[in-house]
């Protein structure tokens, strides 16, 4: 299985949580100006899995946070068991360790830093933010960067880390009170759309919040299945909603971009994960 799908998405997805209902305390009094909104919306992340629509603007419930749970708890030195990725009508496995998403520069996929550095000018929308080391790195450079995250515990973990603008958000529904010189949807976030035409739905919109010029930097993995899975995450007693992932082939990236405002800059390609580099035409 790739880590990729393991890992499910940076998004808010690939992990797990400890002490519900310690947890689930400890977060709406840290977050108090999402917690209303937080308890009274479904996990999303793409298209899930009944049906309804993909651009309906969702969070993830705190009660069903696996992913954010996971990362607070690495984050505050406690044990974090193993996680299990389901997947719909196949065998679980194992999900991305909490820790991959707090590694610094140095230890980032190839792929990333080779082009995450090629992103010069802000403001930068990192959509599926996870633990925030995207974002960290482009705001250690100077950059103003936004960081949006569906789930509540990833986006308290973003400000604890000190990225600077941290928003609680679906991916499917970007911010557009900024004009964005820059995208990032990394850790297989570039499958969020749920199928081949919401990809595409979701480039085309993004396209139209950049300026000219805007480069956008995602990954995702060529399946050795069908590219459209549903996927949920168990962590201790918690267990995410069911939701949609495309997982992009490498042969079908330029068809897929075709048309929806962007271009194909760079393409890199290892194996079964590749990450590319647009920019908006």
């Amino acid at each position: 299985m790739s880590h990729r799908l393991a890992g499910a998405a940076c998004i808010g997805l690939p992990c797990r949580f400890g002490d519900q209902a310690g947890r689930c305390k400890r977060l709406e009094s840290a977050l108090p100006q999402v917690r209303i909104a937080a308890l009274l919306f479904v996990l999303l992340l793409s298209v899930p899995v009944d049906g309804s629509r993909g651009d309906t603007k969702t969070v993830i419930a705190l009660s069903r946070d696996a992913f954010g749970a996971a990362l607070l708890d690495y984050l505050e030195g406690e044990q974090v068991p193993d996680l299990v990725l389901e997947v719909q009508g196949g065998q679980p496995g194992p999900a991305m360790h909490p820790e991959w998403f707090f590694r610094d520069f140095e230890r980032w996929e190839w792929w990333d830093r080779e082009l995450l550095p090629l992103i010069e000018r802000g403001p930068v929308l990192d959509l599926g933010a996870g633990a925030g080391r995207a974002s960290l790195y482009l705001q250690e450079r100077g950059l103003r960067v936004a960081a949006v995250d569906a789930s509540p515990g990833a986006v308290e973990v973003c400000r604890r880390r000190g990225v600077a603008d941290v928003r609680l958000g679906d991916v499917n529904a970007p911010p557009a009170d900024l004009p964005w010189a820059g995208v990032l949807l990394l850790c297989g976030n570039l499958g969020l759309g749920g199928s081949w035409q919401g990809s595409r739905r979701l480039l085309a919109r993004l396209a139209e919040l950049v300026t000219p010029g805007a480069v956008l930097v995602g990954d995702s993995v060529t399946p050795d299945g069908a590219p459209e899975v549903a996927l949920r995450i168990r962590y201790r007693n918690l267990v995410t909603a069911w939701w949609r992932q495309y997982n992009i082939p490498a042969a079908q990236m330029a068809a897929l971009v075709d048309g929806t405002g962007w271009k194909i800059d760079r393409h890199l390609e290892d194996g079964e994960d590749h990450a590319v580099l647009l920019r908006r035409t």
